[in-house]
């Protein structure tokens, strides 16, 4: 996990400066690899404050439960400032009306599990 944070303060350096978004991709996450809490806190107490304020909303695809469990308790309880800036999304389609997600490759497997819980009316080529 200290390898990610470093890599994501290593991509956030360069757009960090102005208004930014991220998107994170929460499909066929394992109980090895959910967003702790305290992992949570630990990025958060670690950014500098440009990154926190600058940031301008965090999208969460295919949010499992605990996702939305622990962000919800840490947005509410340590940080109730970034409450508002956090969105769970359930479709790519949802995605792309807010973000227009052209703009960059969603992998297969995310469009095809998107595809797997939302149907086929959902999916344009």
């Amino acid at each position: 996990m200290e390898k990610a944070l470093l890599y994501l303060i290593r991509i956030l350096d360069s757009v960090a400066d102005k208004d930014y978004s991220v998107v994170f991709f929460c499909t066929r996450t394992g109980t090895d690899n959910y967003l702790s809490y305290w992992w949570i806190k630990d990025i958060y107490v670690k950014l500098p404050y440009h990154y926190k304020k600058n940031l301008k909303d965090f999208y969460i695809v295919h949010p499992s439960m605990w996702t939305r469990l622990t962000t919800w308790w840490f947005s509410t309880f340590m940080a109730p400032v970034i409450k508002h800036k956090i969105h769970n999304v359930y479709a790519v389609t949802e995605l792309d009306s807010i973000i227009h997600s052209t703009q960059f490759d969603i992998p297969m497997f995310i469009q095809e599990y998107d595809m797997s819980i939302n149907g086929l009316r959902y999916y344009q080529p």
